[in-house]
């Protein structure tokens, strides 16, 4: 299966996109709760826009032109790296981030989707019909494995960073949980970049492999 023209790179940036997706919402929580101080259900509800811009764009983006799907998935990349920055960047003094913390969120949850269902949806039809099994073997062992790599991965940069999370006294703590977080955003922003790469090295190999 991994001789079929295309499918290590896809692969490689499917395992990419789950590192961020997990990473994200991951520290992205520790944060809200432990280090603003919201209530578990204020923390959840500040993800409404990025499930809300996950689910409409992973409904609808058949709708584009099949010639379109390659550019798409390079788009959501780049779409999630500029939402990375622009929440590092909305964080960093301490703040709620306010309107911001909402419509960056929603721009992620649509780069995480722009990138992720049209990717998997091409690593699956690339591979011929005798290898199904294996292909969907792969691919939900590389998903796996790519949330337990981003929680794990940027869970440590972030905590290392923040230092102990305080079971109070929020105030004080904000400003190194704002700082560690917006550190970690910018990390993830750059591995985004390198999605970003690898999604568009795929979309020019399958473009020039013989069908």
């Amino acid at each position: 299966m991994l001789r079929v023209p295309g499918v290590p790179v896809a692969i490689a940036a499917l395992f990419t996109v789950m590192i961020i997706f997990s990473g994200f919402f991951f520290t992205l929580a520790l944060h809200l709760q432990d280090g603003l101080g919201f209530s578990p259900l204020r923390a959840g509800l500040a993800f409404a826009p990025a499930a809300v811009t996950f689910a409409l764009v992973s409904l609808n983006w058949r709708r584009l032109p099949p010639r379109w799907h390659g550019a798409l998935i390079v788009g959501g990349f780049v779409l999630f790296a500029v939402s990375m920055a622009g929440l590092a960047w909305v964080l960093h003094s301490g703040g709620t981030g306010g309107a911001g913390l909402y419509l960056l969120g929603g721009l992620s949850g649509a780069g995480m989707a722009a990138a992720f269902s049209p990717l998997m949806t091409r690593v699956l039809l690339r591979v011929p019909v005798e290898l199904a099994a294996d292909a969907t073997g792969v691919v939900v062992t590389v998903n796996q494995l790519g949330l337990l790599v981003g929680v794990a991965t940027f869970g440590t940069l972030y905590l290392n960073l923040a230092g102990h999370l305080p079971s109070h006294a929020f105030g004080a703590f904000r400003h190194v949980s704002a700082h560690a977080e917006a550190v970690t955003f910018l990390a993830l922003a750059a591995l985004a970049i390198l999605g970003a790469a690898l999604a568009l090295t795929h979309v020019i190999n399958r473009h020039h492999a013989p069908a």
